[in-house]
């Protein structure tokens, strides 16, 4: 195998993402190592990764970590400027997702560190899960506020990778803990119980509305008392009712679904690159709460 096929894992990804998904991500990380070599050959290739890291094994002898970035086309961490104690990193390799901070994630992160309906209970030791996390930013308010956070994603490596370099970098500052897990809408979520879910813009598509529900339900089996937290913007990806019913379909399941309140936000400076700024429409934030009935 050569050197650039060969791929290790970052220092401490593991222990972030857990021993599955470090395995999955190494994999991951070697086919995209392999497309490198076959596109632009090994010279090509040592110019991306740098002379050291093409000839010598690359993770090997360092932390590994700014290799994985740049494989995987993670972004240098920016801050939030409402609370600019928070950084995340964002991957072009999940475009419209995890590159973009939308206005229901900026309203559910503001809630949080606010302690503001309905979080006004989550703080220290709070068991937390985000679904569709993106760039994660309500999960970085939780677990700044010593929640104990698992932030999940559709298994997009560089979406996930993004997250987990977010986790580490901003660990230390945190009172509580995030880890990074991938999930599929409709699976289990790992890690559980949950005291509460985060859904920030993720019931665009109706075609989705029953997994994000079966996911839900094994959250309610495993802790009835749960709480799922639903932010999002009307964006015409579907018709509005269409994207409305996901709240009937929770109903149908035995769920009581509460509207708290809209929220018109300015457009966020990630979404200025990728819609419309003038339509507010896509940045008015409606929040509901789902419990079991």
């Amino acid at each position: 195998m050569s050197a650039l096929q060969a791929a290790v894992c970052p220092d401490g990804l593991e222990a972030i993402v857990g021993a599955d998904d470090a395995k999955w991500l190494t994999n991951e990380a070697r086919k995209a190592k392999e497309r490198v070599e076959r596109y632009d050959g090994a010279d090509g290739a040592a110019a991306l990764f740098d002379e050291e890291d093409a000839s010598d094994g690359g993770c090997e002898g360092g932390d590994g970590w700014m290799e994985w970035l740049d494989l995987f086309f993670v972004a240098s961490a920016v801050q939030w400027p409402p609370a600019p104690y928070l950084k995340y990193h964002s991957s072009i390799g999940a475009i419209g997702h995890g590159d973009v901070v939308w206005a229901a994630g900026e309203e559910l992160a503001r809630r949080i560190l606010a302690h503001e309906a309905p979080f006004e209970a989550v703080g220290m030791g709070t068991r937390v899960l985000e679904m569709g996390a993106g760039c994660g930013l309500p999960s970085l308010a939780a677990a700044h506020g010593g929640a104990d956070v698992v932030a999940t994603d559709a298994p997009v490596a560089g979406g996930i990778v993004a997250l987990a370099a977010t986790a580490r970098r901003m660990g230390p500052t945190f009172d509580g803990r995030l880890r990074v897990r991938r999930l599929d809408w409709g699976d289990a979520a790992r890690e559980g119980p949950f005291d509460v879910v985060l859904m920030a813009d993720i019931i665009y598509a109706p075609s989705a509305h029953e997994k994000l529900l079966d996911t839900l339900r094994g959250v309610f089996e495993a802790n009835p008392k749960a709480v799922a937290v639903v932010a999002f913007c009307l964006h015409g990806n579907a018709p509005d009712d269409k994207v409305m019913a996901f709240f009937d379909r929770a109903r149908e399941r035995g769920l009581t679904a509460t509207e708290v309140d809209v929220v018109q936000r300015g457009a966020s400076e990630s979404m200025r690159g990728v819609i419309m700024a003038t339509d507010p429409k896509r940045a008015r934030v409606h929040t509901w709460v789902l419990r079991l009935s």
